[in-house]
């Protein structure tokens, strides 16, 4: 059903959000964020939807890498 999708989308990028600012931490800062991949290249909702969450940081630099896998 849409509601559980929703839920499981926002759980992935709240996910994925944690993880970039737990290695943020461990860097002592970021530069930037790059996506790539499938849902990284593909999905500007949930790349959106995470870089809102990275909203509370400095200002960083984010790249669109196109995947090729040859």
């Amino acid at each position: 059903s849409e509601p559980k999708a929703q839920f499981a989308v926002e759980c992935f990028c709240m996910r994925v959000a944690q993880m970039a600012s737990m290695m943020t931490v461990a860097l002592g800062g970021i530069d930037g964020v790059v996506f790539t991949g499938g849902i990284g290249e593909n999905s500007s909702p949930v790349r959106e939807k995470i870089l809102r969450y990275l909203d509370f940081l400095n200002p960083f630099e984010v790249r669109i890498i196109h995947a090729n896998e040859e």
